[in-house]
């Protein structure tokens, strides 16, 4: 089974490590070090990017998702789900929601950093690969298992209710609202619109998602009226806890063919039901008072529904292996006359090892909290952290994201969007909405219209990041 250790100590000794030596481990680690041999080049980038972010160093972080995009897009012709890895252990392929994840990261990254307008190109793209994920999903006619039986697998944990209450394994309302609030912020609520009702079809229970699409008409007649101008219409996004650890389990498959049973074993990834209750919070304070946060996304319950639909196609390419082999068998049988017809042949083959790693640095939970506040100083912290942060608010809009991680809370800043767009970029915006390019994700795929994507040929050698314009602001030291 293939190392799926995160790019941090364990658990135990992390809570007290600095994120400054966890990060400081992991680049020795990726330069040389003594793991060195065990880190795939885009797992490595993944996590060296996500704890490049928590550090507050988005220029270099976003260098990092980038050339773990570019890899990812060199691969991506390829259309090949986590349930390949089995036939691939060396090289990591990332599950469908890492690979969304991805440009989800880059565009929070840019909003991190004031470029609204990138951030809202990299939602577009994020939108566009879920269009190309779900064109990908069509069953093939591969050999079925006659039965399934569990061997030290944990099928409860791909068929309790949170699991199946999911649309599929890959795709969140997180970029969704957070293509509605951009647009929104932009001007343009004909745009929004779509975006935040995809959100809440996703998550209809949802009340900040709920409110996203059904208080968009009354927020924009408010704007026009110029009646909330002391006001910041504020996107708390808070996260918290680390990608769930996978473990190799077995299968056991027993398979009907035209030359007798075939018996399968099977090494496939198990996610156990999250028992991280650090990982969950439930209130943001604000000054005095205090809003409840709202869950927009369990990455251990999105895992284990991947798991979930992953699963045909790993039972599927294990049992054509296997009768293949068995086909292969008869033959050789045939060809020394040692076989005898009436013999029931029961053959018994084994799958090749399961790769169980995953982008753990990742959050467990994303949360929203959405709230209109007085332009002004506040003073903000989760739940019963002793940890302080204040924010300045001014303008009409304004995203503060933070992340509670290893026992600590991080302030990621808070940014305000670029000057509105000209009546000209307006009017085109329109037009590229009202002619939206096709999809092959059904008729409730929304696409959302941003300024294009920079550019990023595949076959680059060497990429640049320059430094963006920072507006984020920078917290003083916890209180």
């Amino acid at each position: 089974c293939t190392s799926n250790a995160p790019p941090v100590p364990a658990r135990s000794s992390a809570q007290q490590e600095p994120l400054q030596l966890a990060l400081a481990r992991f680049e020795a680690d990726a330069n040389g070090g003594v793991a060195a041999s065990t880190l795939d080049p885009l797992l490595a980038h993944l996590n060296r990017g996500e704890l490049l972010r928590l550090d507050g160093r988005y220029a270099q972080s976003t260098a990092s998702y980038v050339l773990a995009d570019l890899q990812l897009r060199a691969h991506e012709d390829d259309n090949v789900g986590a349930a390949e890895n089995n036939a691939h252990p060396g090289a990591y392929r990332p599950s469908d929601f890492e690979k969304l994840m991805l440009t989800n990261r880059l565009a929070l990254n840019y909003v991190a950093d004031g470029q609204w307008d990138l951030g809202l190109a990299n939602l577009n793209r994020t939108h566009a690969r879920e269009a190309l994920i779900a064109s990908g999903t069509a069953t093939s006619g591969k050999p079925r298992a006659s039965r399934l039986e569990g061997g030290n697998y944990p099928f409860e944990t791909l068929n309790d209710s949170a699991v199946l209450g999911l649309t599929n394994g890959y795709q969140t309302a997180l970029s969704h609202y957070l293509a509605g609030f951009l647009l929104e912020a932009r001007g343009d609520p004909l745009l929004a619109a779509p975006a935040y009702r995809q959100a809440m079809e996703l998550q209809p229970q949802v009340e900040v998602l709920q409110r996203g699409f059904m208080g968009l008409p009354e927020r924009a007649r408010f704007r026009d009226a110029k009646t909330r101008s002391d006001l910041t219409d504020v996107l708390f996004v808070v996260e918290s806890g680390w990608l769930p650890e996978r473990e190799a389990r077995t299968l056991s498959l027993l398979a009907t063919t035209a030359n007798g049973s075939v018996k399968v074993s099977l090494s496939y990834p198990a996610i156990l039901s999250s028992t991280n209750s650090a990982s969950a919070i439930r209130q943001l304070r604000i000054g005095d008072g205090s809003g409840p946060v709202q869950e927009i996304v369990n990455f251990n319950t999105l895992s284990r529904r991947a798991l979930r639909d992953e699963m045909p196609n790993a039972v599927s390419k294990a049992l054509g292996l296997a009768v293949a082999k068995s086909e292969e068998r008869e033959s050789r049988k045939r060809s020394l006359a040692t076989g005898g017809s009436g013999v029931t042949l029961v053959a018994t083959t084994s799958a090749s090892t399961t790769d169980s790693r995953a982008w753990r640095s990742l959050p467990e939970r994303v949360y929203f909290l959405r709230s209109q506040l007085p332009q002004g100083a506040h003073v903000i912290g989760l739940d019963d952290d002793t940890n302080n942060f204040t924010i300045n608010l001014r303008g009409p809009f304004a995203v503060v994201q933070l992340r509670k991680y290893l026992g600590r809370c991080f302030f990621g800043g808070i940014s305000y969007p670029l000057p509105a767009m000209s009546t000209s970029d307006q009017r085109n915006s329109v037009a590229s909405f009202q002619n939206p390019p096709p999809s092959t994700a059904g008729s409730n795929e929304y696409i959302a219209v941003g300024p294009p994507a920079v550019a990023l040929p595949v076959g680059q050698k060497n990429v640049v990041v320059t430094a963006s314009r920072n507006v984020r602001q920078k917290a003083p030291p916890p209180t």
